[in-house]
């Protein structure tokens, strides 16, 4: 695995220099991927703080210093071990961010089953679709085509309504982390958080925070929520869409098309 001087870069100022909550997740991943997914905050629930919140939430809030552990140690995807839900173990010290949760079945995850959120159950459908026949059919393994973050470090089982903490996360990381080289290079970018965006919410400039172009909507003509906004710039790419957990095949078939005529697959 090759880490990027941008990468490297960005793990080691905001690990050694940066204390802020905030930008304590960069993300998970490989960062050496041409897609970028940036969504609206991680899906935990702070629900009678529970061992099993404040066990993901510190993994969740170690993310700077587990990827300094993966750069200090090279590790690729076969590095990883078996890790999570359906391992049962949770062996803290084995967690990656490079491959999180690694072979966790692409079904619902309820009790005991070892499945993943419908959000990542969507990801993988997403990433299946823009590069055909190479991820696995029973596993979620889109992490090794897809670099994934979050708008608001602040965790919530199911988005909020608007919220001084979630909305003070987004202004510290589209300030100081989303502005990094390394955010700014990817040549796809999917901001999938519908309305965050808006005015009436946290009034993100997505042309101004990625120096792009808006470009024109592809509306849909099935669900009119699942319109799709498109910026570029150069061999630049971004597309905002609504939150990719509730959305339909139709939805993710349409993206995976632009992405595709994108990067000439």
């Amino acid at each position: 695995m090759e880490y990027s001087k941008s990468f490297c870069d960005l793990v080691n100022s905001f690990f050694k220099e940066k204390n802020d909550e905030n930008l304590k997740f960069i993300g998970t991943g490989n960062p050496s991927a041409k897609i970028l997914i940036i969504g609206k905050e991680a899906a935990l629930s702070e629900k009678n703080l529970s061992i099993d919140f404040n066990f993901h939430y510190g993994l969740h809030q170690e993310n700077t210093s587990l990827w300094a552990k993966c750069i200090d140690q090279n590790q690729d995807f076969d590095d990883i071990k078996v890790w999570g839900r359906n391992c049962k173990k949770y062996i803290r010290e084995d967690f990656s961010p490079l491959y999180p949760y690694k072979h966790d079945q692409k079904i619902h995850r309820l009790p005991q089953n070892g499945g993943t959120s419908k959000t990542w159950k969507c990801y993988q459908k997403l990433i299946s679709l823009v590069y055909p026949g190479i991820l696995s059919e029973e596993e979620v393994d889109f992490h090794k085509y897809a670099f994934i973050s979050e708008l608001s470090s602040k965790p919530f089982p199911k988005s909020p309504a608007k919220n001084k903490a979630t909305e003070n996360s987004i202004r510290i990381r589209t300030t100081e982390l989303f502005t990094h080289d390394f955010f700014q290079q990817f040549p796809v970018i999917i901001v999938a958080a519908g309305i965050y965006v808006s005015k009436r919410m946290y009034d993100i400039d997505l042309q101004a925070l990625f120096n792009l172009t808006y470009v024109n909507e592809d509306p849909s003509e099935k669900d009119p929520s699942e319109w799709i906004r498109i910026y570029k710039s150069g061999n630049r790419l971004l597309l905002h869409c609504k939150q990719l957990s509730r959305c339909s095949n139709d939805l993710l078939i349409r993206l995976a098309n632009i992405i595709r005529e994108h990067i000439n697959l």
